[in-house]
């Protein structure tokens, strides 16, 4: 008798963890395009914008935000592809050299982490994590201070290099950040068009 009570003990305590260490299942998938340079599969539901500031700056890319991000509980995946020759880095050095310098201003409540090996789609690249406080609204007297949490990937290419970024409330970001490495994982740069 005491031999089944232990073996039912063990087969329930196995199931349990089993239910714990389900993983989300991601929804279905359609696929966004960074101008032709490459493209992802992101979750059908989310929304896909391109960035408005390419040509001012000759960075191209888009903005995939959750069906329910706001500005104040965000849920947000950028991609961006810096051709040589645009105007706001030389490299990806130099991009994660600016990201990952203290600067002057020291905002409150910002960390960031160490640079960690990462990939993205067959590109080495390098990830790091930060995480901050927003203020909003941000124009307010007295705004709501908003913890959120930015994982940045830098990855070189031939002729320039690639910023993957997701960009959540810290409550929300271990909800988007698998659909975050569903966009890393399934990264395929474009052979250019003649």
């Amino acid at each position: 008798m005491m031999i089944k009570i232990l073996l039912s003990l063990i087969v329930a305590a196995n199931c349990a963890a089993a239910v714990k260490e389900k993983k989300p299942v991601l929804p279905k998938t359609k696929q966004a395009v960074v101008e032709g340079v490459c493209s992802f599969d992101v979750p059908a539901a989310w929304t896909v914008e391109e960035s408005a500031y390419g040509r001012q700056t000759g960075v191209s890319g888009v903005k995939i935000s959750a069906p329910d991000s706001t500005p104040e509980n965000p849920a947000i995946i950028y991609a961006d592809y810096y051709p040589s020759g645009n105007k706001v880095s030389v490299s990806s050095a130099a991009y994660l050299s600016r990201l990952t310098q203290p600067g002057t201003l020291r905002p409150v409540g910002r960390k960031t982490g160490k640079p960690q090996d990462a990939r993205l789609g067959e590109l080495s690249a390098t990830s790091v994590q930060i995480d901050s406080v927003e203020l909003y609204p941000p124009e307010s007297i007295s705004p709501k201070r908003m913890p959120v949490v930015e994982k940045v990937v830098v990855a070189g290419a031939e002729k320039g290099f690639f910023v993957f970024s997701c960009y959540a409330g810290k409550k929300r970001y271990l909800k988007t950040s698998p659909y975050f490495e569903a966009v890393l994982k399934t990264f395929r740069q474009l052979k250019p068009s003649k």
